[in-house]
């Protein structure tokens, strides 16, 4: 899934899902936990990136949500 511009004003950029396809499983719960990103850039804007919820969820949520994007992009 490529990124985009979303259609709400003043919303950043949509980023490209197949970056996060990169991702481990592992480094993937990190960032939705914390909102470090596993390149050690900036952090997640949590305005945009609710990770204050997805800290939240389980390990088998977490699972389930790589597992559903990974199918989305072909991972």
């Amino acid at each position: 899934m490529q990124g985009a511009q979303p259609s709400i004003p003043d919303s950043p950029f949509a980023p490209d899902l197949r970056a996060a396809g990169q991702w481990s499983l592992d480094e993937f719960k990190h960032a939705l936990r914390t909102g470090e990103r596993p390149n050690g850039r900036e952090p997640l804007n949590p305005e945009f990136m609710p990770y204050s919820i997805t800290m939240k969820m389980t390990d088998a949520e977490l699972e389930a949500l790589y597992a559903y994007l990974g199918s989305l992009i072909g991972a």
